[in-house]
């Protein structure tokens, strides 16, 4: 069971609200990586090439939506064997359209994301690289990042 904080109690703690606002002091979430996420928002077809500088590694590849990575892990899963039902699936869509849904039609550059998501990636790990189709990790942990992706020019 997550522990209440002092400031709100009642509230556990990692539901708490992070600001991304210029200046806000919250030196490891980056304001403009996370704009760049809000403005793909959650079309399938969105995607922006990324390379992360991730706790010594570098992973460079695609970013996508929440819900393009979410659709291809299901993907994978099957593809893999594991049985991966359709009212599972409908159950994940549901979700995703009710989290539209509340925020309306308008683009929503105040939403903060937790996690950045990414297909078709290369992670450059001590001399070693290693493809990998899907990759998510934790928004706050990137310690730098660029546009486009990171490797010889072919």
């Amino acid at each position: 069971m997550p522990q209440e904080t002092p400031e709100t109690p009642g509230q556990p703690e990692e539901e708490q609200p992070i600001s991304v606002s210029p200046g806000a002091d919250v030196p490891s979430l980056d304001f403009f990586l996370n704009m760049l996420l809000n403005v793909m928002g959650d079309a399938a077809e969105s995607s922006a090439t990324l390379t992360l500088y991730y706790g010594g590694a570098i992973i460079s590849g695609y970013a996508i939506p929440d819900r393009r990575w979410v659709s291809l892990w299901l993907d994978q899963l099957a593809s893999g064997g594991v049985p991966v039902g359709t009212e599972a699936q409908q159950e994940i869509e549901n979700t995703f359209d009710a989290i539209r849904a509340s925020r309306g039609d308008t683009l929503d550059l105040s939403h903060t994301h937790r996690f950045v998501n990414m297909r078709d990636v290369t992670v450059y790990l001590g001399g070693n690289q290693f493809n990998i189709p899907l990759w998510r990790g934790r928004l706050e942990q990137v310690d730098g990042w660029s546009m486009g992706t990171f490797g010889p020019r072919g």
